[in-house]
């Protein structure tokens, strides 16, 4: 794997390399498991490296893009720490762009091995979809799928729940229309009744909302 490296790298890096001597040291400790880049650039500082960290992730960086799939999680993961359910959840809703390698590897290797999960995933990536740029049959076809297709039983209650507030729903999807006013003046009006630590009168209150100066 290193001659498949090297054969990436620029022939004035290869004459350069300070790592290139420590070939074999890389290769067997990434064969045993060790993944993690800081920890090996300081093992190779205590056997003499003079080189940079940078230099260390750019080689491996090359080398971890050769292995095998399989091999690049295992050996990742080895050293990852495991994520709370919390965090897990937002990054399954994050955009793949956001996700740094680790957390995209962690993720994949999740959904690899409960299907379920990645069902789910899919299923609600495609809602956001057609919430926000979709028609009535994407989201009928939506509705219909879950209903047939998976055995998530919250994601089935969460349908019919949509089912439920359907006309508003559809609205959302057809229309322009939002109460994103209403609700930003709802949250003005909280904030102004806060600043006053409830000791005014509603009169005051409504004098402040309705004659506020605008800068």
């Amino acid at each position: 794997m290193i001659p498949l490296l090297l054969d990436h790298l620029k022939p004035t890096f290869r004459q350069i390399s300070p790592l290139i001597k420590y070939q074999d040291y890389i290769r067997q400790r990434w064969n045993e498991g060790c993944g993690n880049a800081k920890q090996i650039y300081q093992e190779l500082l205590n056997l003499g490296y003079v080189g940079s960290y940078d230099t260390l992730m750019r080689f491996l960086r090359v080398w971890r893009s050769d292995l095998p799939k399989g091999d690049r999680l295992r050996i990742h993961l080895k050293t990852f720490r495991i994520p709370t359910a919390r965090q897990i959840k937002w990054w399954l809703l994050e955009s793949k762009p956001k996700l740094d390698e680790e957390k995209s590897r962690f993720l994949e290797l999740l959904q690899a091995r409960e299907p379920e999960i990645g069902e789910a995933v899919k299923l609600i990536t495609e809602v956001r979809r057609i919430l926000k740029k979709g028609n009535e049959n994407d989201y009928e076809n939506w509705r219909e799928k879950v209903r047939q297709t998976t055995e998530n039983q919250e994601l089935k209650n969460f349908a019919f729940r949509l089912g439920k507030d359907d006309r508003a729903i559809r609205g959302a999807i057809t229309t322009d229309w939002s109460n994103g006013q209403t609700e930003g003046q709802v949250n003005r009006l909280k904030l102004i009744k806060r600043q006053m630590y409830g000791r005014a009168s509603f009169e005051v209150l409504k004098a402040r909302v309705l004659f506020a100066e605008v800068d």
